[in-house]
């Protein structure tokens, strides 16, 4: 039970940092998003980062953006999942 929100925490980060990492790299290629507008919109946070590393470095910034938000999203959700678990404790 002691991994269990290190678990959710990864889930959840992967299921949003994934569609955002393509929705990056959609647009540093030039073409277009593959999701909607309301999922462009909803996904921005998980890779302006990266588009912000990458415009000014490349493609090997952006890659080094996406890790990097991949951690604060990941650490984000852990805390999140922790006090949740303590509030139904």
């Amino acid at each position: 039970m002691r991994n269990r929100p290190n678990l959710l925490a990864l889930i959840v980060t992967l299921t949003y940092w994934i569609p955002s990492t393509i929705v990056l790299f959609s647009i540093i290629e030039g073409s277009g998003s593959k999701f909607p507008v309301w999922l462009d919109l909803i996904l921005t946070p998980g890779y302006i980062l990266g588009f912000f590393l990458g415009f000014g470095g490349g493609k090997a910034y952006a890659i080094l953006g996406q890790i990097i938000t991949f951690v604060i999203i990941f650490f984000f959700i852990r805390v999140f999942t922790i006090a949740w678990n303590r509030k139904k404790a």
